[in-house]
């Protein structure tokens, strides 16, 4: 087998060799630096104006989850074109990458040819940069983002041209994803439908050793709008459908423990568990 060290999202959250899930396949996720970006207008995610003249650096996180001798990664981060590329202070965003999956996978013992499902939040550029990469996996897609991707004349924001191979039918297969997802059939990875920032938004809740976490892609940008359901951004696609799904989000917390990891978000405390309201997040993914 080959070399993979791993982070387990839940329980001691330290790198370790993998630990065998009870009369279960092994499951452990790598988290992966998918780039940097630059907010230089942070008031694009307030349509309150709550951010005027203020400014914030947010990570871009990818994720390798390993199911037995299965591979699956979720989300693909910024374009590999952006590697080394210099951050602006002008205009609204700038972005950058330190090293493309393909190099953090080799740096993992893990060859990409081994990546056989490539499953996505959404279709915003930062999500979907490295996808042509891994044209050889079965994507999968929520059902209102693979509609927008397919459309004759996609929205200037849809980012369409990175599913291009699976559109035209050159990739190996792609599955629309509509509600949510039980990805290996043993309720341990869970694609969960959060449409609001884009129609088919996905986020993934991973349960191991008795614990549960959520990744939430864009579902919420930082633990605040998860505490805070209204506050939404000028990025949400449908405001009013963004509030409905935080207010499910934050209904759900109020009954279960889980650990909740807002993807963009970068703070002291950076991969460790801190509390906020009572309620555990995992700071800094």
């Amino acid at each position: 087998m080959s070399r993979f060290f791993f982070i387990l999202l839940i329980g001691a959250l330290l790198p370790c060799a993998a630990t065998a899930e009870t009369s279960q396949a092994k499951l452990a996720i790598a988290r992966l630096d998918c780039g940097t970006i630059q907010v230089n207008d942070l008031n694009v995610f307030s349509d309150t104006d709550a951010y005027l003249g203020q400014t914030m650096t947010l990570v871009d996180g990818c994720y390798l989850l390993r199911h037995g001798d299965e591979y699956l990664l979720w989300d693909t981060g910024l374009p590999a074109a952006l590697k080394g590329a210099e951050l602006s202070a002008t205009g609204p965003m700038a972005a950058t990458l330190g090293k493309t999956i393909v190099e953090q996978l080799a740096e993992l013992g893990v060859e990409i040819t081994q990546i056989k499902t490539v499953a996505i939040s959404h279709y915003h550029f930062d999500h979907i940069g490295q996808l042509p990469e891994f044209a050889h996996a079965k994507l999968l897609i929520g059902r209102g983002d693979w509609e927008a991707v397919t459309a004759a004349n996609p929205a200037p924001n849809v980012s369409a041209e990175p599913f291009k191979q699976w559109i035209d039918g050159v990739a190996s297969n792609v599955e629309v994803v509509a509600g949510d997802k039980d990805i290996f059939g043993d309720g341990r990875v869970i694609m969960l439908a959060m449409p609001g920032h884009t129609p088919g938004h996905m986020s993934i809740l991973i349960t191991s050793q008795g614990e549960r976490a959520l990744v939430l892609g864009d579902a919420a940008h930082s633990p605040v709008q998860v505490l805070e359901p209204d506050w939404v951004s000028r990025a949400d696609m449908d405001p009013a459908l963004t509030r409905q799904t935080r207010r499910a989000l934050l209904d759900r917390l109020e009954r279960e423990e889980i650990i909740v990891a807002a993807g963009h978000f970068q703070a002291p405390g950076f991969g460790k568990i801190v509390r906020l309201q009572g309620r555990r997040y995992w700071r800094g993914l």
